[in-house]
This record gives structure tokens, sequence and C-alpha cells, in this order.
């Protein structure tokens, strides 16, 4: 991937933190070259943390959903997970990686004042950054087809709101993502400049499109990546939006599901691990 030019990989899930041999993939990362960074649930954070940071660890984000226990526990369906996330925000700060809070919204949360109190949170734990995801036509909600298209004006609502948030230098940095995927930033880069390689050595055009283009382990990964930059849609103008929102798209890819999808429980033969 760094032959290919990759200036930041970032380890995510599922949740990464469940590999015992994280710390020689992050070890494996040149730091000269790319950022290593880190998305997980927080559940084990506490507790692998430091290795990690030894193993050349830049950054960390931890997924936060809803501000409180009780509904973020629910809604990841674990309980006491939300506790062992803000302890391990604030173990990881300790140790001086760059640390931040990745939530997704939907349109329920965001009218209900999630956003808000994310952001609160995030000023609260002293993160650097806040970075907020837009719920997707995907995994869970891929059957909710009032999250397809770019027409969404609850995404507008997030984006003006992350607007007055960074305009206060007293709270952390707020990347609301369908901003930086629209034609107002620098556009989707599914699958033109950003891939999602599972933990099986198959690679998708990111975390969101289920489409296997190839897998590394069985074909050179500057191959399949040239196959798929060169092939449509990606090689199609630059999309104004998230692609995984536009129903073309995924009728061309022949999936919807998250990335995780049946890879999640697939039995992992000892070469891949």
């Amino acid at each position: 991937a760094q032959e290919l030019g990759v200036s930041v990989i970032n380890f995510t899930g599922g949740e990464p933190l469940l590999r015992k041999d994280l710390p020689e993939l992050i070890k494996s990362v040149d730091k000269n070259l790319s950022t290593a960074v880190l998305f997980t649930n927080g559940s084990l954070l506490r507790k692998r943390a430091k290795e990690l940071k030894l193993a050349g660890l830049d950054g960390v984000f931890i997924s936060i959903d809803y501000a409180n226990a009780t509904d973020h526990d629910r809604f990841r369906k674990k309980e006491g997970l939300f506790d062992k996330a803000i302890e391990g925000i604030k173990y990881a700060k300790t140790l001086g990686l760059t640390t931040g809070i990745s939530g997704t919204l939907t349109p329920e949360s965001l009218k209900h004042g999630e956003m808000e109190r994310i952001i609160e949170l995030g000023k609260e734990t002293g993160v650097h950054e806040v970075i907020l995801f837009d719920a997707l036509p995907s995994g869970r909600y891929k059957n909710r087809l009032d999250l397809q298209g770019d027409d969404q004006d609850w995404v507008e609502q997030m984006i003006a709101k992350s607007k007055r948030y960074n305009a206060d230098p007293s709270y952390p940095g707020v990347l609301v993502v369908p901003y930086m995927l629209s034609h107002r930033s620098v556009g989707c880069s599914c699958g033109t400049s950003y891939f999602y390689a599972s933990p099986y050595g198959d690679i998708m055009s990111c975390d969101f499109n289920s489409a296997i283009q190839g897998n590394m382990i069985e074909r050179p990964l500057y191959k399949i990546w040239d196959e798929m930059t060169s092939s449509s849609p990606y090689n199609q103008a630059k999309w104004g939006g998230c692609k995984v929102r536009d129903p073309a798209f995924r009728e061309s890819q022949k999936g919807d599901e998250s990335a995780c999808g049946n890879n999640c429980v697939r039995k992992m033969e000892p070469s891949h691990v």
C-alpha cells in the first residue's frame, strides 16, 4: 500500500483491538511514508494503548454514538462500553496519542441534539478532533431508503452546525464526513484514492461497499488497484457525494452490505492471521 503512495493507514473493523498481532502490523508501517491511525470501540483500549503507542501508533479515534452510557451501550449492545471508551480516551491522551471521537449520526439522533452532546463530550474530554459520519443505507441500515441520495436536509444541518463549532477555538476540530465527500471539498475518494482491505485480504473500494475487487493474498495489490481505478464507475468524473448513497452506484456494485457483512463470520485460515 505504501508503494502505491498511501499516506494514511487506518486500522479499523470490526474491532481491530481483537487482533493479537496488531502491534506487529503497526510496526510494519514506515512512518516516513504513512501515518498509522486506529479506529476502535474502546473496549480494550486502556489495556492495549501503551503497546500500540510503542509500536508506532500515531492516533486513535474512539467510537461514541451517544454521549451517555445508557443510550450508547444500548445502541452498541454492550453494557459498560461507554465507560471503557471514556477511560480509553483519557489514557490515550496521557500517552501523547492524537485522540479523537468518531460518531455516526442518524436523522433521528441529530434531531434530538446528539451532535451537540457528542461535541460537548469531546470538549470535556479534551480530544483533538470529533469526526461525525452520517448514517448510510448500508449494513443494518440497508433498507433505510430514506438515507439514499445526496439531497439530505439533515446532512446539511450537520454541516451548518459544524461550521459554528469550528469557529470557536475552545472546541476540538469538528469534521463532518459528508462535507468532505461533497463537491464543496475533495469529493468521494471511494475507489479513487482510498480502499478497504479486509482481514482476509479482500480489497473493496471502501468500508461501506461489500463488492470485492480482488484478494491481495492471491494477486498483487497494485494490479487490483490499477484495475479498480481504471474501470467504471471509479474512473468517472468526481462524484459530488458519497457513492454508497447513490442507488445507481449501489446497483452497479451488486452489493449494499457493509464491508463487514458475511466476512465477520468467516473462518480465518492460519495463513490469514
